[in-house]
């Protein structure tokens, strides 16, 4: 099945991000993988769905002109 713009509009997305609000006060979101978070949504095998992601650096980096690659390259990596 190729996967259009359109067809891709259809699928349900199951995670959703804000930019604007910090990730810890947003449902769903977590910076890894540990067997004690629990689940927060499940699918089917199969089944097609959408999720959103924050970016590498946890939102250091921002859509603007003043981003620099001296600021860019000296993100903290800690989050």
């Amino acid at each position: 099945m190729v996967q259009t713009a359109k067809s891709f509009a259809t699928y349900p997305t199951l995670i959703e991000v804000d930019p604007f609000v910090p990730g810890k006060e947003q449902k769903g979101l977590h910076n890894r993988w540990h067997p004690d978070i629990p689940a927060y949504v499940t699918v089917k095998p199969g089944e097609i769905f959408k999720i959103q992601c924050v970016e590498w650096t946890g939102g250091q980096i921002r859509n603007n002109d003043c981003m620099s690659f001296s600021k860019l390259s000296f993100g903290s990596l800690s989050t």
